[in-house]
């Protein structure tokens, strides 16, 4: 929750002290550059391959080979990722042509770009050892340490863009050398952390390594389908540089205020899961597997629903209240509202995509999630294209959000008879029964942002504020309660969780 509300303020630094225009298009445009690959090396798709074969390797023959094990893959990462970035600064030119075509058409966008793509690729490394970290954490079961690690990133490009932003022409210069600084930070918080389990790093390198070879062999089907998702991405942005300036800004703003819900109730959910899974498909326990994807997959439902709803009822003091401010007026809160609407409806197929996907990556199965990835992603491609012309970047979203449908469709499909079933009846009236609670609450939140006048262009940044925390707090209260007296069994989970808290 820290990580995510200061990436939301980092989000307001942009929106307070660039708004949305040709400097915000650039950046974000750059940004995706090496963010592009550092899917590929780092986080879910490295846990996915990393952690079962870590976990395995502990359990079997102790911390020394893990530890032994650990060495050796930040080795291999730090040269390899070392030798893409400077490949990657190299080549930035290129990409950035084929990438944002359309900013050829404005004068300096282009040269803008590949200056800060050059600066933010070193991202990529400080970010895959990182997870190298990350990974070896949470085979401990310690995920507060890695959880707080992004923090680290948002808070240097929160002082980047508040100090350091006069000394830059232009300032969003600014920005980039946050992303530099943050990426060392979000690094360097975890390794005290490695260091109390014991863990030395020695420098350690053996090719030929067995262990090696087998995470890098389950890394190669995840990375094919997670090239397939950068692929999107890339066309996705190629597409909104042929729109109107702010379109990519927009979309930027509507998906990270999306990603707040799914980061703390999907990919949260997920990340603890992983561990738990991996370490019961190898006892051999599936039926064990089974009722922890269910009870993770019900846990992450029961948090998601409620988020899907409250935005749509509630998505202009949102947007208002986070970003209205400075050179970011209520025209662009509009565009991003409805870049927000729907996302937001897609929360509930991303969030069972990333719990779901955790099942494949404990079997050490990463080929059929990138199968299934593939085929979303030319899914995606095709609906972008089709949508663009007659509803813009508005289009972009909603060929994204079907294609999440379509990912979630698919992966349950093929899990359903490795499990003997999956109780699909069942999930189906849980999910309705959330959701017409739901529905009751939203209207009443619809009402009353009507009747405040909170959805209006004079509506001032404090009325909005104050009017966010008592919806948010009218919203949550009555779904626990009423849930509690509908006997939703997730509540219990909340509740002693609040008390372990205690």
């Amino acid at each position: 929750m820290v990580s995510r509300v200061l990436g939301l303020v980092r989000e307001q630094v942009f929106a307070i002290f660039f708004g949305a225009g040709i400097y915000t298009d650039a950046f974000f445009a750059a940004f995706r550059i090496p963010n592009l690959l550092r899917e590929l090396f780092a986080e879910g798709v490295f846990s996915a391959a990393f952690i079962p074969t870590f976990n395995e390797e502990k359990t079997k023959r102790g911390l020394g080979p893990a530890f032994q094990l650990a060495n050796l893959v930040f080795t291999a990462m730090t040269l390899l990722t070392a030798l893409v970035c400077l490949t990657g600064i190299i080549l930035t030119p290129i990409i950035v042509k084929y990438m944002t075509p359309g900013f050829v058409d404005v004068e300096g966008q282009m040269q803008l770009t590949i200056l800060l793509a050059r600066i933010m690729w070193p991202l990529l490394l400080f970010m895959s050892l990182a997870s190298v970290a990350t990974g070896v954490l949470n085979s401990f079961g310690m995920f507060g340490i890695p959880a707080l690690a992004p923090s680290m990133f948002n808070l240097a490009m929160i002082f980047s863009g508040i100090f350091l932003r006069q000394y830059f022409n232009p300032p969003i210069l600014a920005m980039a050398i946050g992303v530099f600084i943050g990426g060392s930070g979000q690094l360097s918080f975890q390794v005290p952390a490695l260091f109390r389990l014991g863990f030395k790093f020695k420098p350690f390198l053996d090719l030929a390594d067995k262990r090696l070879k087998k995470i890098f062999m389950l890394m190669l089907p995840a990375s094919v389908g997670t090239a397939a998702i950068q692929i999107n991405i890339f066309v996705a942005t190629l597409l909104a540089s042929l729109l109107p300036a702010g379109s990519l800004s927009y979309l930027n703003y509507g998906y990270r205020l999306m990603h707040l819900p799914l980061a703390l109730f999907g990919v949260a959910v997920a990340s603890v899961s992983l561990p738990n899974f991996s370490t019961l498909y190898a006892k051999d326990d599936l039926d064990g597997l089974k009722r922890e994807y269910l009870d993770s997959l019900r846990f992450s439902l029961f948090l998601i629903v409620p988020a899907i709803f409250f935005i749509l009822s509630a998505t202009y003091p949102i947007v208002g209240t986070i970003f209205q401010h400075g050179r970011f007026e209520f025209a662009d809160t509009v565009a991003t509202v409805n870049v927000l609407r729907i996302y937001a409806i897609g929360l509930l197929a991303f969030a069972t995509v990333k719990v779901t996907a955790q099942v494949f990556f404990a079997m050490q199965d990463t080929k059929t999630p990138m199968k299934v990835g593939v085929i979303t992603v030319a899914a995606n491609i095709i609906l972008n294209i089709i949508l663009m012309k007659p509803f813009q970047y508005l289009g972009l979203a909603m060929g994204t959000v079907i294609a999440g449908f379509v990912n979630m469709t698919v992966l349950l499909s093929i899990l359903r008879p490795r499990f003997g079933g999956i109780g699909i009846p069942r999930l189906t009236v849980f999910i309705f029964k959330i959701i017409g609670l739901n529905m009751v609450l939203a209207a009443v939140m619809i009402l009353l942002a009507g009747e405040t006048g909170i959805n209006k262009p004079e509506a001032g940044a404090v009325l909005r504020g104050i009017m966010l925390l008592v919806m948010a707090i009218g919203y949550i209260i009555p779904y626990l309660y009423i849930s509690k007296i509908m006997g939703i069994d997730e509540v219990k989970k909340i509740t002693d969780l609040i008390r372990r808290g205690k």
